[in-house]
């Protein structure tokens, strides 16, 4: 099969199209060229245009430090060879050499590109052949470029940038898909492990169960990233938008700076109080997420070159008072923490809860935005590094969707890297753009690109909403209960994830064909119904939105009234009398009996004595984590992971080792069933 893409050649008229034909085994095609300007002098009234490009073929290597690449300049009039930077992303051409190697009349040439920097790389080349030919040509003008699909090889296209008096070529790449395509291919280092979960033999500590345990509470909505139906108290009239880009500047034109500094601070100090942590220990909520905006980081110290920049003195308190007022009540409370960067620069989705009123969706195709995005996350994770209660740092809240995970994928990967520099094993969440199979997938090859036992870290968000699309507000509410499960069914993908927002409501639509049920008991039934497929299929965790409404309680949005109906289950945090290593020996050897006898009865070489192993592995976890206020594990495959890898470090592999895997779940509900019972 070929693939074929077409190119808009350069915004400058021509008068001639040039068909290019890359003979070349490749996976996809990404081609841009650089914009031209043709500067006319007397001489030359209708210089002829001048189209350029690099072809570079990158060949990943496993430590991908570095990429090995290839590639053919071709220009229309001059053919050059030029040397790629792998660490820089770059290629360039003088006109000193493009006039050394000029060749008059030559439309077709093909030539070598070889790294010149870089570690782990090869010296393995490719070469590929480039052939033109001119026509004239309809507006605007396109290229054709079909190529065979190979897995092993991804073309990429750099403009190449000529200084001569005739032609002024002005490339940005800052901003630009292909910019940022080469850049994230080699400055990539691939998924990066976190810090060993367990260790051998070794029950895990207070910090590695806040960070793996299933977590489960509210979202603090509008405290630290205003929502306007939320707190609409923090917007005065005069505000021209719902986000909180529109409340800071009405406030500062209004009050002044420090008026709105005041006001904010005001708003920080009392939105959560002691009470609240009581309250949510009282109905055994174990963890909360916590929306931030970029601009609240570090005194506002990541504004620069965003439109919160010139408020960033509103700002310069509002981390030490998250640290203060949330992180450590929490901590006192063993109430673990999401630190969600709801908002980045540029919007990530364009609702405002981005932080501006814009619409627009910038993000993902903006450099300068996501590396203020990447240091801010830095920063957070190694001034966290101390607080063992921080139960993850999530780089970003509802991406659109990214049907290839590339732009997306490679912004998770470069996060990945900046917060492990600083701190080792902090679990990064990432969104699912609204695709939870397609991320969990991505997520379990990345694991899978490491050693047995290790795991990147990452933890997959979805949210479940079905209130807002077309197809769900056509469903009665019957249907869109039923419908629930199958959204976070994703097959066979073995990632940890945690439903970071879901909600009991339903729109005025879908309501209208509840054909007469009542309204109050279908809503609790869909909480009811939401937790029992987040407990099968997101075992790390659920946060509603929201726990608090400035005026009213929130009715199905709200956290305290969805509680108190029964819609959201209660936990006692611990409070069993009974000792959870006491009945370890008699339920393993019952159920190493019973799992002995059923696979007997089949042909088969088996290894029970495995499944005994598995059995007392899973149950002493569980133990470890309901001893720390009934705490249950919760990213269960990078916890069971790491504990085959021990086993089978320890005493082998075997085709048997799915004997361990079933002993490692059985133990585990094992123990529960024990401790509940």
């Amino acid at each position: 099969m070929k693939f074929t893409t077409l190119l808009s050649m350069a915004s400058v008229a021509m008068s001639a199209a040039v068909t290019v034909e890359i003979h070349s085994t490749v996976l996809e095609t990404v081609f841009e060229t650089a914009s031209e300007t043709i500067i006319s002098d007397a001489a030359t009234p209708e210089p002829s245009p001048t189209v350029r490009y690099v072809t570079i073929l990158p060949k990943p290597f496993p430590a991908f430090n570095g990429v090995a690449l290839s590639g053919t300049v071709h220009n229309k009039r001059d053919t050059v060879e030029t040397s790629v930077d792998c660490n820089l992303g770059l290629a360039s051409a003088s006109a000193a050499a493009l006039r050394e190697q000029s060749s008059a009349g030559t439309s077709s040439a093909a030539y070598t590109a070889t790294l010149t920097s870089g570690s782990n790389l090869s010296s393995e080349t490719h070469t590929i052949e480039v052939s033109s030919s001119t026509s004239s040509i309809p507006e605007p003008a396109t290229a054709s470029i079909e190529t065979e699909p190979n897995p092993s090889l991804i073309p990429l296209f750099i403009p190449v940038h000529q200084e001569d008096s005739t032609t002024d070529t002005t490339t940005d790449t800052h901003n630009m898909g292909l910019g940022t395509k080469i850049r994230d291919m080699v400055n990539n280092v691939g998924p990066v492990a976190a810090a060993d979960l367990s260790k051998p033999n070794q029950a895990p500590n207070d910090r590695t169960i806040f960070q793996s345990r299933n977590n489960h509470g509210p979202n603090i909505g509008s405290m630290f990233l205003l929502e306007k139906w939320l707190t609409p108290g923090m917007f005065p009239d005069s505000a021209k938008g719902d986000a909180e880009l529109d409340a800071v500047t009405a406030l500062v034109a209004e009050q002044g700076a420090g008026g709105a500094q005041k006001k904010f601070e005001d708003h920080w100090n009392t939105w959560i109080t002691d009470d609240d942590f009581s309250y949510l220990q009282s109905v055994g909520a174990n963890a909360i997420r916590v929306p931030m905006g970029y601009w609240t980081i570090n005194g506002g110290a990541f504004t620069q070159g965003t439109p919160f920049q010139q408020y960033q003195s509103v700002y310069q308190n509002a981390w030490s008072i998250f640290k203060t007022n949330i992180l450590d009540k929490a901590r006192a409370a063993n109430i673990a923490v999401l630190i969600d960067l709801h908002a980045v620069p540029g919007g990530a989705n364009g609702d405002a809860h981005s932080g501006t009123s814009s619409g627009k969706v910038e993000f993902w195709d903006s450099r300068s935005d996501q590396k203020i995005a990447i240091d801010a996350l830095q920063w957070v994770a190694k001034d966290v590094l101390s607080y063992d209660n921080v139960l993850g740092i999530e780089v970003v809240n509802e991406a659109v969707y990214d049907a290839s995970t590339s732009k997306e994928g490679s912004y998770y990967l470069r996060a990945l890297e900046a917060i492990r520099q600083v701190n080792p094993d902090v679990p990064v969440y990432i969104s699912d753009g609204w695709a939870p199979t397609e991320w969990n997938e991505w997520v379990q090859e990345q694991n899978q690109k490491l050693s047995a036992g290790q795991n990147t870290g990452f933890v997959v968000d979805s949210h479940v909403y079905k209130a807002f699309s077309e197809q769900d507000k056509g469903n009665s509410p019957q249907q869109n209960i039923a419908n629930v499960p199958a959204y976070l069914n994703v097959g066979k993908a073995q990632a940890d994830s945690i439903v970071g927002e879901f909600s009991c409501v339903f729109s005025e639509e879908t309501w209208a064909k509840a054909g007469g049920e009542d309204r109050e008991q279908l809503a609790i039934k869909y909480g009811q119904v939401q937790i029992e497929s987040f407990n099968q299929n997101a075992r790390a965790g659920w946060f509603f939105w929201t726990y608090k409404f400035q005026y009213g309680d929130g009715g199905d949005w709200g956290f305290k009234p969805m509680t108190q109906k029964g819609a959201l289950p209660t936990f006692s945090n611990g409070g069993s009398n009974k000792d959870p290593k006491a009945g370890i020996k008699e339920a393993a050897t019952k159920a190493t009996e019973e799992h002995s006898a059923y696979w007997d009865q089949h042909q088969g070489n088996y290894e029970h004595w495995r499944y005994a192993d598995g059995y007392v592995s899973g149950w002493q976890d569980a133990a470890a984590f309901y001893e720390f206020h009934g705490s249950t594990i919760g990213r269960i495959n990078a916890w069971q992971d790491a504990r085959r890898a021990q086993h089978i470090a320890a005493k082998g592999n075997s085709g048997a080792i799915w004997e361990w895997d079933q002993g490692f779940d059985a133990g585990i509900q094992g123990l529960l069933n024990y401790m509940r019972s």
